[in-house]
């Protein structure tokens, strides 16, 4: 009986066994699903790329745990990606100050602080990822511009590429080439840059200088002969002649200047001296005075009602509303009188 009895307490105790374990496994998984449910775990590799403009913690980081904390913290903002080709690198350290100061760990409010448990890299670094823009598409684009701007201009046109331009990395997202307008003053030359600029869905990234080497012609008005400066702008003086741009330094007079004109060209002279062969460009003409240094205009003197008019020798040239120097032909001294036009001076008193 009493072998039978401790049995029966060996049984009962035997069986209550198993029944504690499990109720103590149960009160274990409990406990962890509860202390998991109330925080997130965050996870950082050693290395991670990015494609938007802004980088969020859920970019960056797997994080698990609590449906809602994870939604929160996954929203996190980090500030703006970096550059493309300019890796940023953020230590656990410091985003576990971040994320902490954004959960409400780190702030004395009432409001409930999720338990985020850190793991994975001590160091993350963070790279835009990129696209490749060929140099070759570039080129074309810069050559196509430049080449509708200088077929008006030069004949025989011939463009040859003076960079070896490398393919760049680009942000991701459309990419569109905008190649700039000729400034309206510019002049052709055996060297010129034509600037590109590269928008990412439409907004310009960076703006790339492609150079080239300009071969051609144009057809410009030459001197048949030397030519004092001074001297009243004649047609039949210059003749069209196809010249290299090589060899045009100067702006040159344009084919339309000229042609069709006889005889002096109206209100322009030489500024300076032209020597037969050399092209006449813009610099070398100025219009014509309207008072011109030893020619003779009418000087009007003004007295009230009074009013005399009487020739006299100009001894500068000037223009209207200019203050010249001029010699009455009945004295030898100069006075002064006001331009008011083509040959007329005038003195009020």
């Amino acid at each position: 009986m009493r072998g039978a009895s401790s049995m029966g307490r060996g049984g009962v105790m035997s069986n209550a066994l198993p029944l504690f374990v499990v109720t103590l496994s149960i009160a274990a998984t409990v406990t962890a699903r509860s202390a998991h449910a109330d925080g997130v775990s965050i996870e950082l590799p050693v290395r991670v790329s990015v494609v938007g403009a802004t980088v969020k913690l859920g970019d960056i980081a797997k994080v698990e745990g609590d449906a809602d904390e994870v939604a929160r913290v996954q929203t996190i903002d980090l500030g703006p990606a970096p550059p493309v080709g300019a890796p940023i690198r953020l230590t656990r350290a410091a985003l576990a100050r971040w994320v902490a100061s954004r959960t409400g760990q780190s702030s004395g409010s009432g409001e409930r602080a999720a338990q985020v448990q850190w793991r994975g890299a001590e160091v993350v670094q963070i790279e835009l990822k990129a696209q490749t823009l060929t140099w070759s598409r570039i080129d074309a684009a810069a050559r196509e511009r430049l080449t509708n701007w200088l077929d008006a201009r030069v004949d025989q046109l011939k463009l040859t590429p003076l960079d070896r331009g490398s393919d760049l990395l680009v942000a991701p997202g459309d990419v569109r080439l905008r190649p700039r307008a000729m400034a309206p003053d510019a002049l052709a030359q055996p060297v010129m840059t034509l600037w590109v600029d590269v928008l990412i869905d439409g907004v310009v990234s960076k703006t790339v200088p492609v150079r080239f080497r300009v071969d051609g012609t144009q057809r410009v008005w030459v001197s048949r002969s030397d030519q004092p400066p001074g001297i009243a702008l004649v047609a039949e003086a210059f003749e069209l002649r196809d010249t290299p741009l090589s060899s045009i330094r100067q702006r040159a007079l344009t084919v339309t200047d000229l042609r069709g004109m006889s005889g002096s060209v109206v209100g322009a002279r030489l500024r300076r001296s032209v020597r037969a062969g050399q092209m006449l460009a813009t610099d070398d003409i100025e219009s014509a005075p309207d008072v011109a240094r030893g020619k003779t205009a009418t000087l009007t003197v003004s007295w009230g009602a009074v009013v005399v008019e009487s020739p006299v020798e100009v001894m500068q040239d000037g223009r209207q509303g200019e203050w010249v120097r001029v010699r009455p032909k009945t004295s030898s001294e100069a006075v002064l009188a006001r331009v008011a036009g083509p040959g007329k001076l005038e003195i009020s008193r």
